[in-house]
């Protein structure tokens, strides 16, 4: 739940198929709306009607919620793996920090659509963070 954002989210897997659905209360209006075929939810740390989804054809969305009978695509990156995580730069919120199923580390700065793929790791990435003050990134290794 974003703390500015009157929505509870939910992301529910179905069986061994893997296939999700977000669903969004509002608890301001008790409506619900549902999302199929999406794996992951991000909150833009900065602008509460923007949000991050990973759809389960490995495609990241990026939408801008502040109208709810009119969303507005702002941009798309379509990736040939799975996405493990995602998570926003800590001090700049352009950037998003992708890790892909194979331990692959992007950075996508969405704004203009550039990719950096990360180099330096040996082993599978299993997980990873933005510290919170820096710009240093964690991982863990399987």
């Amino acid at each position: 739940m974003h703390p500015s954002d009157p929505h509870i989210v939910i992301i529910q897997q179905e069986g061994v198929s893997e296939a999700r659905e977000v669903t969004m209360l509002d608890i301001v209006t008790n409506k619900v709306k549902r999302y199929r075929g999406y794996t992951h939810l991000l909150y833009h740390p900065e602008c509460r009607y923007t949000r991050v989804f990973v759809r389960d054809n490995n495609t990241i969305q990026i939408w801008n919620f502040l109208n709810s009978k009119k969303l507005k695509l702002i941009e798309q990156l379509n990736l040939s793996k799975k996405v493990r995580k995602i998570c926003f730069h800590p001090k700049d919120s352009n950037l998003l920090i992708v890790l892909l199923q194979e331990g692959e580390i992007i950075i996508w700065s969405y704004l203009d659509n550039k990719t950096q793929e990360l180099d330096g790791h040996r082993r599978s990435i299993y997980s990873l963070e933005f510290h919170k003050k820096r710009s240093n990134i964690f991982a863990s290794i399987e």
